[in-house]
């Protein structure tokens, strides 16, 4: 019965090898729902979101009404961090521990935490992961201009552009017989998040490519964070 439920999973969803365990299993779901439906809501929620809460700020000049009160630039940014944070968790973090809890409760037994303990501390770490770089870079394009279309336009722009242009080179890369794909996988913002959230959930071992790409995320995070803060302290 349990060599007929992996062959199940096996044709359900193809890729997965039959010699994974159980805990592998677990990860392997959990990266998939961040990857795919919970990646592209992530793309559109935060494309809708962020650009007008800061870009808005620029054009009606409120930033001299803010910080006429005793408010600093960080907490004025933590605050818009803050509002795209709660967008972000209710589509990745919340959902991901309520199918992980479901998972458990529909279990023949509750042994299946005796497996499967920390993939709720993987779904909190890659919600981290998630969030981070891509707020801080949503709201430094907002910071970036008094019109918010543009700020969302650039967003999505990155994002698709992105992923087409990897895709396009991976071809390419293929056609000339070279299998080294995760070299590309930077050009991509989205692929760059995948090969770190594969990381945590244990089934990305390519650890130069988990190291480039977190690299990657963290200076996208900091220069993200540079342009924000110099936009939001120039009106003082």
């Amino acid at each position: 019965l349990h060599q007929e439920g992996r062959k199940y999973l096996e044709e359900l969803l193809p890729g997965v090898p039959l010699t994974m365990d159980r805990h592998t299993i677990w990860c392997w779901l959990m990266e998939i729902f961040f990857r795919y439906p919970q990646g592209v809501v992530m793309f559109l929620i935060v494309g809708l979101v962020a650009p007008p809460l800061v870009s808005n700020d620029v054009a009606s000049k409120a930033f001299l009404l803010y910080f006429s009160r005793p408010l600093s630039c960080t907490q004025y940014v933590l605050g818009k961090l803050c509002t795209v944070w709660v967008f972000l968790v209710m589509i990745s973090a919340i959902p991901a521990l309520v199918l992980y809890l479901f998972g458990v409760l529909l279990s023949p037994t509750l042994g299946v935490l005796e497996h499967t303990w920390d993939v709720p501390l993987r779904i909190l770490a890659a919600t981290v992961v998630l969030m981070v770089p891509t707020s801080m870079l949503a709201l430094a394009l907002s910071a970036s201009t008094s019109k918010s279309w543009i700020a969302g336009f650039t967003w999505f722009a990155i994002w698709a552009f992105g992923v087409i242009a990897r895709n396009v080179v991976a071809m390419l890369a293929l056609s000339a017989k070279d299998l080294s794909l995760e070299r590309w996988s930077l050009i991509s913002l989205y692929h760059t998040l995948g090969n770190v959230q594969g990381w945590i959930f244990g089934t990305e071992t390519n650890l130069s490519a988990v190291l480039e790409a977190g690299g990657l995320l963290t200076l996208i995070t900091l220069l993200s964070w540079g342009v924000l803060a110099r936009r939001v302290a120039a009106p003082m």
